[in-house]
Parts: structure tokens; C-alpha cells; sequence
């Protein structure tokens, strides 16, 4: 049975990128993933994996509707990128863009589209191979999916606790993953809703899942890996330019990256709203990060 990491960054599109998870992995999350890469792109060779040599349990996930595709993807992704330690299925993005061609959550709808994915991914390499998905409203459906997944030779399974047509409202189903989780034989990754470390250890020690998979509390904390959950106001800033430093080490400093990192970052601090909205007037990133340290 493949041993897995206890903690996950989720691969959050368009957000999770290699600044952020290195910053998560410095607070201690075990592994991450680069999120949501498009087949079809990669197999034209356009350059659309972010991935840095010193990330530790790096994993790669793979987008796309067409099963024929994935083998010569992951030919390409693993040979510019070797140090990827595993390969997963996005087969839970709830948004309309993504799932428009066939690819994350539509393909839950074609559970042996996804076998035939699965399978063409483990025909080119010996790493693990898992599939992200979502849950349905229906038990006996979820548990099929889950089956015909662990069939097809996936080596684990991540399963977000909210359908597809809830995207990130409601709660999550944290019954349903036990259910899938002691439905199979290979480990699952819960993920949903989990805001820290803490929560996410006890959800495995529960019984829940095998691992734990923190998506938005990280967003704007990537300090919940270490269980610090209630920042102040000079610990956000002190964060948001922790970050601006790791992107100048690396020559990735952009704009809108950083705008973006500024939304979350100062989340639930006091006069937030109003910081944010003139971080969000700055015309540069210097102009940002000028402010950000003025700011007091």
C-alpha cells in the first residue's frame, strides 16, 4: 500500500502556485501539488507547469477529458520535471471553465473515462497515480466511483466532501468520506473544510481518512500547518512580505499574483476591507509592496 504524507496543500487554480507552496511547506504542510495542468497544453509544449526543484513531495495534477492524451503528458511533464514525486487526476473542479470541455468534476460522470485516464498515466511511470473527485448525493454512487477508481490501479484517492453543484457552500460530508474511506483498500485524502493541522490530524486519528488536504484556511494562513490560526494584524504583514521575499529569490514577483496573495492574507484582520481595497488600487507591484510596508 503506498505510504502517503499526513498533510496537503489542495491544489487551488490559479493561486497555489510555487511561491505559496513553498511558503506552506516552511510551516510545515508535507506535501503539495501543482494544480490543474491542461493536457492538451502540456502535449503542445506550452510551458504551463510551475514547479521549483526544492519543493519536497511535490506532486503534478492533470487536467483534461481525453484519455489518449495523458500518456504523452506525463512522458513530457516527467522528463522536464523529475523530481515529481507523484501524478494525480482532477476530477472534482467544480468551475464552469474547467468543466465545459468534459474535464474535473464532468468527468465523475464517466467513471470508466477516468479508468481508462488512470491507466494510461501508471502505463508510463512507476510513481503513485490518484484521482481528486468530489462526492455525490447518492452513497452508492460515490462508493462506485471510489471502486471503479481503485480498480483501474490508482494508488490513492482524495475525495472533497461536497458535490460538484455545491462547489464551496454548504458543509462538508465528512460521513460520506469515512464511508468511501472504509470502502476501499487503497488510502484516501480527506479534504474540506479542515482550518488547521490539528483538525485535520484528528480527523485521521478518527477514523475519517488517512491524510488531510487543507485548501482555503491555508489561503490566507499558511501557518495553520503549524496550527497558528489567530494572527495579528503585524503577523499578516509580516506573512504577505515573507512571501514577496520568497518570489524575489526566485524572480517571480508579478502584480496580480501578489494582489491575490493581499486579498487573502489580510482576511479577518481589523480595517482589512479598507487595506485591501487599496492594495487592489496599486498600479505596480512595487507600488504594492511599498505600501504594504508602510502600512502600520
Amino acid at each position: 500500500m503506498t505510504s502517503l504524507p499526513k498533510s496537503f496543500v489542495a491544489p487551488t487554480f490559479e493561486y497555489g502556485n510555487a511561491p505559496f507552496r513553498l511558503m506552506c511547506q516552511k510551516y510545515g504542510a508535507d506535501a503539495t501539488v501543482v494544480p490543474l495542468v491542461n493536457v492538451a497544453a502540456l502535449v503542445r509544449h506550452a510551458d504551463v507547469i510551475d514547479a521549483w526543484p526544492e519543493e519536497r513531495n511535490l506532486g503534478l495534477q492533470l487536467s483534461g477529458p481525453k484519455p489518449d492524451e495523458f500518456a504523452e503528458a506525463v512522458r513530457l511533464s516527467l522528463k522536464q520535471f523529475p523530481f515529481i514525486k507523484r501524478l494525480d487526476l482532477n476530477s472534482g473542479c467544480p468551475s464552469i471553465v474547467t468543466m465545459r470541455d468534459g474535464s474535473g468534476s464532468a468527468l465523475m460522470r464517466k467513471p470508466q473515462t477516468i479508468a481508462a485516464i488512470v491507466k494510461a498515466m501508471k502505463s508510463e511511470t512507476d510513481l503513485p497515480v490518484s484521482v481528486k473527485i468530489r462526492v455525490f448525493t447518492d452513497k452508492k454512487k460515490t462508493i462506485d466511483l471510489a471502486s471503479t477508481i481503485e480498480q483501474a490501479g490508482a494508488d490513492f484517492i482524495t475525495v472533497h466532501g461536497r458535490t460538484a453543484r455545491q462547489g464551496y457552500s454548504s458543509t462538508t460530508d465528512w460521513e460520506m468520506i469515512r464511508t468511501v474511506n472504509e470502502s476501499l483498500s487503497i488510502p484516501l485524502v480527506g479534504n474540506g473544510d479542515i482550518k488547521s493541522a490539528g483538525e485535520g490530524r484528528s480527523r485521521v486519528k478518527e477514523g475519517f481518512c488517512g491524510s488531510f488536504m487543507i485548501g482555503r484556511a491555508a489561503m490566507s494562513n499558511p501557518r495553520v500547518f503549524r496550527d497558528e490560526t489567530s494572527l495579528t494584524y503585524e503577523q499578516k504583514r509580516n506573512m504577505f512580505l515573507e512571501y514577496v521575499d520568497i518570489c524575489r529569490e526566485h524572480d517571480a514577483i508579478a502584480l496580480k499574483d501578489l494582489k491575490l496573495k493581499a486579498v487573502q492574507f489580510y482576511r479577518g484582520v481589523s480595517g482589512g476591507a479598507a487595506i485591501r481595497n487599496r492594495m487592489m488600487h496599486c498600479k505596480t507591484a512595487d507600488e504594492l509592496i511599498s505600501r504594504v510596508e508602510s502600512e502600520r
